[in-house]
């Protein structure tokens, strides 16, 4: 397995070679604690289907799964023999469930209102079906998520329109992290929300 550096002033970066490995010769560990449920296994098989094999597996240096056991599954399902995977040299069992606790929960944080413009363009091109499959979401969620934030869709609850007086609250947040937290939290608890950066 031949590695790549790639240096700057302070740091090395280790890049592995994609390798195909044969699906038999990979090893899973039965206490992996991310679990799927039937629909999130549809939407990533949905994902898959449409954008293809984007995220290669990451094994250790003895092919134990460090991270993506769900979407080996879905590629065995239809029947490849060999996948695509990162093979990494882990000093340790430790580092490789570190590794699976990295990949699995380190994401970035969507700007609220950069996240409801995004949606917008979805739902404008009629889209947010497909988005709804694709992210085992119902698409209600979404359609709550627009009409909550912008004032020319719809929002019907118990099928009548909300209208009256309008009275708002400003919420200072420290972080955009916050920003969005907050923006889900009151959302989600049923008020209608904007985003405001000043």
């Amino acid at each position: 397995m031949e590695q790549k550096d790639i240096s700057s002033a302070n740091t090395k970066i280790k890049i592995e070679d994609l390798i195909l490995v044969p699906v038999k010769e990979i090893k899973r560990d039965p206490s992996n604690p991310n679990i799927m449920k039937p629909e999130q296994m549809a939407a990533l098989e949905r994902s898959m289907l449409s954008f293809g094999d984007v995220v290669p597996i990451i094994l250790d240096q003895n092919k134990m799964i460090a991270d993506g056991e769900h979407r080996l599954d879905i590629l065995m399902k239809y029947g490849f023999q060999q996948v695509p995977c990162f093979i990494v040299n882990l000093k340790t069992d430790e580092e490789r469930r570190m590794l699976r606790q990295v990949m699995n929960k380190l994401h970035g944080s969507h700007d609220p209102e950069k996240d409801v413009q995004e949606i917008r363009q979805l739902y404008d091109k009629e889209l947010l079906p497909e988005l709804s499959k694709l992210l085992a979401k119902d698409e209600d969620h979404f359609l709550k998520v627009l009409s909550k934030s912008y004032d020319d869709i719809p929002y019907k609850e118990n099928n009548d329109v909300e209208t009256g007086e309008i009275f708002q609250v400003v919420v200072e947040c420290k972080t955009a992290e916050e920003q969005e937290d907050t923006f889900n939290k009151l959302v989600e608890e049923g008020f209608r929300c904007k985003v405001l950066t000043l």
